[in-house]
Protein backbone atom coordinates (compact mmCIF):
# COMPACT_ATOMS: atom_id res chain seq x y z
CA UNK A 1 0.00 0.00 0.00
CA UNK A 2 1.32 3.01 -0.72
CA UNK A 3 2.01 6.09 1.41
CA UNK A 4 -0.46 8.23 -0.09
CA UNK A 5 -3.19 5.50 -0.24
CA UNK A 6 -2.40 5.46 4.04
CA UNK A 7 -2.64 8.59 4.41
CA UNK A 8 -5.74 8.79 2.58
CA UNK A 9 -7.31 5.99 4.80
CA UNK A 10 -6.46 7.61 8.13
CA UNK A 11 -8.12 10.81 6.67
CA UNK A 12 -11.43 9.39 5.77
CA UNK A 13 -10.93 7.50 9.32
CA UNK A 14 -10.72 10.82 11.19
CA UNK A 15 -13.20 12.34 9.42
CA UNK A 16 -16.18 9.51 10.05
CA UNK A 17 -14.77 9.69 14.01
CA UNK A 18 -14.97 13.69 13.83
CA UNK A 19 -18.30 13.33 12.45
CA UNK A 20 -19.78 10.85 14.65
CA UNK A 21 -18.44 12.69 17.52
CA UNK A 22 -20.67 16.00 16.38
CA UNK A 23 -23.76 13.75 15.51
CA UNK A 24 -23.16 11.94 19.20
CA UNK A 25 -23.07 15.45 20.78
CA UNK A 26 -26.36 16.83 18.67
CA UNK A 27 -28.46 13.90 19.49
CA UNK A 28 -27.51 14.28 23.09
CA UNK A 29 -28.41 17.78 23.22
CA UNK A 30 -31.78 16.55 21.52
CA UNK A 31 -32.56 13.99 23.92
CA UNK A 32 -35.85 13.73 25.54
CA UNK A 33 -35.30 13.16 29.50
CA UNK A 34 -38.99 12.22 29.99
CA UNK A 35 -41.59 10.27 27.71
CA UNK A 36 -44.18 12.70 26.63
CA UNK A 37 -47.56 10.69 27.21
CA UNK A 38 -50.09 10.42 24.04
CA UNK A 39 -53.43 11.41 25.13
CA UNK A 40 -56.13 11.27 23.13
CA UNK A 41 -60.17 11.96 23.93
CA UNK A 42 -62.22 9.72 21.94
CA UNK A 43 -64.81 11.10 19.92
CA UNK A 44 -66.37 7.95 19.76
CA UNK A 45 -66.85 7.20 23.58
CA UNK A 46 -70.39 7.41 24.49
CA UNK A 47 -69.57 9.63 27.50
CA UNK A 48 -68.53 12.98 27.43
CA UNK A 49 -65.29 13.89 29.29
CA UNK A 50 -65.35 17.22 30.73
CA UNK A 51 -62.48 18.90 32.00
CA UNK A 52 -62.47 22.04 34.27
CA UNK A 53 -61.67 25.62 32.90
CA UNK A 54 -58.89 25.58 35.87
CA UNK A 55 -57.83 22.22 35.25
CA UNK A 56 -57.44 22.63 31.38
CA UNK A 57 -55.65 26.10 32.29
CA UNK A 58 -53.23 24.22 34.46
CA UNK A 59 -52.81 21.49 31.58
CA UNK A 60 -51.65 23.65 28.72
CA UNK A 61 -49.24 25.42 30.84
CA UNK A 62 -48.04 22.27 31.62
CA UNK A 63 -47.53 21.42 27.82
CA UNK A 64 -46.11 24.67 27.52
CA UNK A 65 -43.34 24.45 29.67
CA UNK A 66 -42.81 21.05 28.83
CA UNK A 67 -42.59 21.34 25.14
CA UNK A 68 -41.16 24.70 25.33
CA UNK A 69 -38.17 22.54 27.39
CA UNK A 70 -37.90 19.45 25.10
CA UNK A 71 -38.01 21.27 22.11
CA UNK A 72 -37.66 25.06 21.97
CA UNK A 73 -34.63 25.24 24.00
CA UNK A 74 -33.53 21.94 22.52
CA UNK A 75 -33.66 23.46 18.77
CA UNK A 76 -31.96 26.42 19.87
CA UNK A 77 -29.31 24.65 21.14
CA UNK A 78 -28.71 22.43 18.07
CA UNK A 79 -28.60 25.85 16.09
CA UNK A 80 -26.47 27.26 18.12
CA UNK A 81 -23.87 24.09 17.74
CA UNK A 82 -24.58 23.84 13.95
CA UNK A 83 -23.36 27.88 13.70
CA UNK A 84 -20.41 26.99 15.94
CA UNK A 85 -19.36 23.70 13.36
CA UNK A 86 -20.47 26.12 10.43
CA UNK A 87 -17.56 28.83 11.99
CA UNK A 88 -14.55 26.24 12.63
CA UNK A 89 -15.64 24.59 9.21
CA UNK A 90 -15.10 28.04 7.68
CA UNK A 91 -12.13 28.92 9.59
CA UNK A 92 -10.64 25.75 9.27
CA UNK A 93 -11.37 26.28 5.18
CA UNK A 94 -9.08 29.05 4.99
CA UNK A 95 -6.55 27.57 7.05
CA UNK A 96 -5.87 25.40 4.38
CA UNK A 97 -6.31 27.55 1.57
CA UNK A 98 -3.41 29.79 2.77
CA UNK A 99 -1.42 26.87 4.25
CA UNK A 100 -2.05 25.65 0.60
CA UNK A 101 -1.06 29.18 -1.31
CA UNK A 102 2.56 28.90 0.68
CA UNK A 103 2.94 25.50 -0.47
CA UNK A 104 2.03 26.91 -3.94
CA UNK A 105 4.37 29.71 -3.42
CA UNK A 106 7.30 27.58 -2.30
CA UNK A 107 6.79 25.01 -5.33
CA UNK A 108 6.69 28.06 -8.03
CA UNK A 109 10.41 29.17 -5.99
CA UNK A 110 11.98 26.13 -6.07
CA UNK A 111 10.48 25.67 -9.73
CA UNK A 112 12.68 28.85 -10.19
CA UNK A 113 15.67 27.80 -8.34
CA UNK A 114 15.86 24.91 -10.76
CA UNK A 115 15.19 26.68 -14.07
CA UNK A 116 18.04 29.05 -13.02
CA UNK A 117 19.94 26.41 -11.92
CA UNK A 118 19.63 24.47 -14.70
CA UNK A 119 20.86 27.40 -16.79
CA UNK A 120 23.37 27.87 -15.22
CA UNK A 121 24.64 24.20 -15.00
CA UNK A 122 23.75 24.33 -19.13
CA UNK A 123 25.91 27.65 -19.44
CA UNK A 124 28.70 25.90 -17.67
CA UNK A 125 28.70 22.58 -20.33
Amino acid sequence: MSNKSYLSIQSNKLDLSVSSEFINRIRRILHRDQSLPHLTLSSSSSTTTNISNSDFETNIIKFIKIFSKEYFEKQEKVRIELENKQRYLHDFQQTQLIAYQELDQKFQQIIQTFQTLNQQYQQVN
